[in-house]
């Protein structure tokens, strides 16, 4: 039988048992109890990954600050360790490059530190976590009225749309007459 995968997160049909305190997420990544799924330590882990990656210049450690570990986080984590992570600064164990899905949620908040403290070592420096507070917008009835600026893109995009077929129509039904 060949092994499927999906496109973020554990094969199809796998258990990937997320460490205590983390759940998993419909992906099959591990991410932090409640609405979005964001874990602390998986944003500072982030977070020190990407300082690493802009101080290096390794794209590959761009990784989103989301609070979810997946598999982009995984793959930013292993290979920081392995290629810029010096030999004595990290134990050898976690520098084989193969570390897991689960064993990186687990290690979190060790990882972090240890990548934070390389780019510390490098004369480098990591961004304060910003927290976004969203303020929920007034309710609004359905009389309000609606100004064209406020529609979503994809309604815009979709009368424009309907114009141009609209007009094309007129103008060939004229053109035919």
């Amino acid at each position: 039988m060949s092994e499927v995968f999906s496109i973020s997160g554990a094969p199809l049909g796998a258990t990937n048992a997320c460490p205590t305190g983390w759940v998993q997420t419909p992906n099959g990544n591990c991410g932090g109890p409640g609405a979005g799924y964001r874990a602390p330590a998986a944003e500072v882990l982030q977070n020190a990954v990407n300082a690493l990656g802009k101080l290096v210049g390794d794209k590959v450690l761009a990784v989103t600050i989301d609070g979810v570990v997946g598999p982009l986080t995984v793959a930013a984590v292993n290979r920081a360790l392995t290629r810029h992570v010096g030999s004595g600064q990290a134990p050898q164990a976690l520098r084989t490059g193969s570390l897991t899905l689960v064993q990186v949620a687990q290690n979190a908040t060790q990882l972090g530190g240890l990548i934070a403290a390389e780019v510390g070592r490098r004369g480098g420096s990591i961004a304060p976590l910003v927290k976004v507070v969203r303020t929920p917008l007034a309710p609004r009835n359905d009389a309000t009225p609606v100004e064209i600026g406020e529609l979503a893109p994809q309604v815009g995009w979709s009368l424009v749309g309907l114009n141009l077929t609209a007009a094309a129509f007129g103008a060939y039904s004229i053109l035919k007459a």
